[in-house]
């Protein structure tokens, strides 16, 4: 089932994570993408009112976004090594 729509969307090589409650779903948008760069970064999606907030703004590749057991935190690999340049 499609819980988002428009241009937020593009999620970038990572699957996305689901919140141990089942409620909202992290993704990642990166600078990469073919969409504007001010729109990269981790964003959850609330699935019953699909509403996308953006929690961190970043103009490097990240990826695997993963909520911590109790949901309360979101933990991601931030690649910043040269070969990603």
């Amino acid at each position: 089932t499609q819980v988002t729509t428009g241009q937020h969307i593009h999620i970038d090589g990572a699957a996305p994570s689901w919140s141990p409650d089942g409620k909202t779903i992290a993704f990642t948008v990166n600078a990469g993408s073919p969409i504007d760069v001010s729109l990269a970064g981790i964003w959850v999606v609330d699935v019953a009112t699909k509403q996308q907030t953006r929690l961190y703004a970043s103009t490097v590749i990240l990826s695997r976004p993963i909520y911590s057991p109790d949901g309360a935190t979101i933990v991601f690999y931030n690649a910043t090594a040269p070969y990603y340049n």
